[in-house]
């Protein structure tokens, strides 16, 4: 796989500002913040709960009905979270494509790949024809390297591997040429080598396109062979942004440093370090670090206020005790 590239283009197409999502009583997203630039892939890490999922979601719009979203998401213009459902039907698929988890979910069971190609791109291109949807469709498969694509075309997804399916899945959210694509775990049921496969194929593919990519993930390998730049969530707020060879180098955050930590290293059968406690959700008002009690290097205001975020040295983080040593990760 080849090294993470600078963007190709250094203009801001998506700037997320103060996102929140709350869910009754629990904030998903606390105070979410970044920018993403044509061609450039920013991966977008932290535990289960950290808020990935929902950020993502409701860049598109498609949280659940009881979601209360506030904040700026500004793309082409538009405020999202202010915009009409009529607006972001034209968006999603047109302007910014998803790739879903799972693929065999995502993708609807009783219709054909080629059926749901053609409706994706009819979506995005109300006044073309079916016949050029199917020629399409067809190209779409090709280019994400689907062998014998015509006939599969009129293959049901239970009938597709998993690797298979998850190239439709990509084919799908690319279908419709958007600016941006999401990925939210796109790999995490592949098999190592099939995963591998599949990153180089959305890299190749976004790279020609000249299109931006957010890849939601968990798995640091991935962020460290893809990406420009990372976004570190941790109970629904950006704990540490930074580009992955100033993050994998110098982690400024004790999460982003626990995270890395973490992480099994060849050859020392010792060096596993997990975090200590568990992620615990954002109850009402966040009004403390919700890293507080899992950070060895909290202190007293760490337990009574909010970090906001400071710029330490090439990374940006929100923590009151940011490591500033070089090259202790």
């Amino acid at each position: 796989m080849e090294l993470p590239t600078q963007p190709t283009g250094s203009d801001v197409v998506l700037r997320v500002e103060g996102l929140r999502v709350q869910f009754g009583s629990v904030n998903a997203v606390v105070d979410t913040s970044f920018e993403l630039r044509r061609g450039e892939f920013l991966g977008v890490v932290g535990e289960s709960g950290a808020g990935k999922s929902a950020t993502a979601k409701a860049i598109v719009g498609l949280l659940a009905k009881n979601a209360r979203v506030s904040g700026t998401i500004e793309f082409d213009g538009k405020n999202l979270v202010e915009a009409s459902g009529a607006h972001m039907r034209k968006v999603r698929g047109r302007k910014i494509g998803y790739i879903f988890q799972d693929a065999l979910t995502a993708l609807d069971p009783v219709y054909t790949v080629g059926y749901q190609l053609v409706e994706a791109y009819l979506a995005s291109n109300p006044k073309g024809t079916k016949a050029e949807a199917r020629k399409r469709a067809l190209e779409i498969l090709e280019e994400v390297q689907i062998r014998d694509a015509a006939s599969r075309l009129d293959a049901y997804p239970h009938q597709l591997s998993g690797g298979m399916r998850q190239r439709v899945a990509i084919a799908v959210a690319l279908i419709g040429d958007p600016d941006i694509i999401i990925a939210d775990e796109p790999t995490s049921a592949l098999d190592v080598t099939v995963q591998r496969r599949i990153l180089e194929l959305l890299q190749k593919v976004c790279h020609e396109r000249n299109a931006a990519v957010v890849l939601i993930t968990h798995d640091l390998g991935v962020v460290a062979q893809t990406c420009d730049r990372v976004v570190v969530l941790y109970g629904g707020i950006v704990a540490e942004e930074a580009g992955v060879f100033d993050l994998f180098d110098t982690p400024r955050h004790p999460y982003t440093k626990a995270l890395l930590d973490s992480l099994p290293k060849r050859g020392d059968k010792d060096s596993l370090k997990p975090i200590p406690g568990q992620a615990e959700p954002v109850i009402g008002e966040a009004t403390y670090c919700p890293f507080v009690h899992r950070c060895a290097s909290a202190t007293a205001i760490c337990r009574s206020e909010l970090p906001q975020p400071s710029q330490v040295a090439a990374s940006e983080v929100r923590c009151f005790n940011p490591r500033i040593e070089k090259g202790a990760a």
